[in-house]
């Protein structure tokens, strides 16, 4: 018993020096090895309140940096639109107010997953036809567009088969690896079906 306390004062003392990582990393042994508890006088009840405190790591999706350059000039006008209908025949998922957007200008498109923000995005790329209204774009206007659809991934798999289906990850690390992603908790348990554009693209 006193050698298993040894061993978790230790792993908890490497937690909290270098966090979970270090604990999980490949010179593992050697990080424990290193820290010294020769002189620790916890017991069983210190290291459970040393294990509550320590606080979960802020994990952030990798950065992606995107320098896009327009190889001739387009007209002024970049797009104008009336009141457009988004959707598919019989479900229409919302109508715009009118647009007009010119060459230089910005544009976000915020909405919650499945209200319809890839599907208005097709919708401009032609890949749809407007429920109601019409698109003009301008002249010269090339569309450039990161697809978020994927065709590869399986539609009956969770999220996390899907994933492991294609990394071999064991089921642990690839739920780390996809709460970088946002995924996390039952989120994890979703079948790709029912995911929004944006999710899939994650």
């Amino acid at each position: 018993a006193k050698g298993r306390l040894r061993r978790l004062i230790r792993e908890v003392k490497v937690v909290q020096a270098g966090g979970l990582h270090a604990l999980n990393s490949m010179n593992w042994g050697r990080v424990m090895e290193e820290v010294d508890i020769s002189d620790s006088k916890w017991t069983v009840m210190d290291v459970e309140q040393a294990i509550k405190g320590l606080q979960s790591p802020v994990v952030r999706p990798p950065e992606l940096s995107l320098r896009l350059r327009s190889t001739m000039r387009s007209g002024n006008l970049v797009l104008r639109a009336g009141e457009v209908a988004v959707g598919y025949p019989g479900v229409t998922l919302f109508t715009t107010e009118p647009i007009e957007l010119h060459r230089g200008e910005c544009a976000a498109l915020i909405g919650p997953n499945g209200s319809g923000k890839s599907t208005f995005l097709r919708t401009l790329m032609g890949e749809l036809e407007p429920l109601q209204g019409e698109l003009r774009f301008g002249a010269s206007l090339k569309i450039g567009y990161f697809a978020q659809a994927q065709d590869r991934l399986n539609a009956e798999n969770t999220v996390l088969d899907e994933l492991i289906s294609h990394k071999h990850m064991l089921i642990g690390k690839a739920r780390s690896y996809l709460a970088q992603y946002l995924f996390r908790g039952e989120d994890v348990f979703k079948r790709v079906a029912m995911l929004s554009g944006g999710e899939r693209a994650r």
